[in-house]
């Protein structure tokens, strides 16, 4: 199983050890609760197959959305914050598999 996997053939325990983001990872731009790629990759990895859609109702500077793009999974981010919405789009801008530009324009859904 792909727990069993990323912890290098052993049972996934329930407490993990992960750095905090590091300065390649703020380059963008900082956000006050950041969360580490490697949290959300294991998370994305262990939870999602191929092509699933994942949904970050609380976008911030966008890690679930690059993670998301990294790994052929579709996403959906909501960040209200213009400024973080900013840090989203630039990191979102160097994931190996660009993004269509449409698709970084703010929408206003009502």
């Amino acid at each position: 199983d792909i727990a069993k996997q990323l912890n290098g053939g052993k049972q996934m325990r329930n407490m993990w050890t992960i750095p905090y983001p590091s300065a390649s990872e703020r380059q963008h731009g900082k956000h006050p609760s950041q969360k580490p790629i490697d949290v959300i990759g294991r998370i994305i990895l262990i939870a999602t197959n191929v092509g699933d859609l994942i949904m970050d109702c609380f976008g911030g500077s966008g890690t679930t959305a690059v993670v998301a793009q990294s790994y052929d999974r579709r996403w959906v981010m909501i960040e209200n914050n213009p400024e973080y919405n900013q840090i989203a789009r630039s990191r979102l801008a160097n994931v190996r598999v660009p993004l269509p530009t449409e698709l970084l324009q703010p929408k206003l859904a009502l």
